[in-house]
């Protein structure tokens, strides 16, 4: 256990950074978003381009704080539920 928590405090470990690329529904849905991502690029002129770039940057910014969100809360709950079960059980 301390390895784990060795390469979690060194910056060795980002539980929200793994990939899901062996899911094959997140493959698709990638592959989907490359595809339609690359359509649009062709429609747009540079000036829309680069309100795109900004746009997809400013969604991933989002994506990543809510996963942060999502894995401080969700940890902190699985802390709740185990302290309970040992006071209680």
């Amino acid at each position: 256990m301390t390895h784990i928590f060795e390469a979690f405090v060194y910056g060795n470990m980002a539980p929200i950074a793994q990939p899901c690329k062996d899911n094959p529904e997140y493959r698709d849905a990638m592959c989907t978003c490359s595809k339609n991502e690359e359509k649009l690029l062709e429609k747009l002129n540079d000036d829309e381009k680069a309100i795109f770039e900004k746009y997809i940057k400013a969604q991933g910014e989002v994506v990543q704080l809510t996963a942060v969100h999502n894995w401080a809360h969700d940890y902190k709950l699985g802390l709740l539920i185990t302290a309970e079960a040992f006071v209680t059980g």
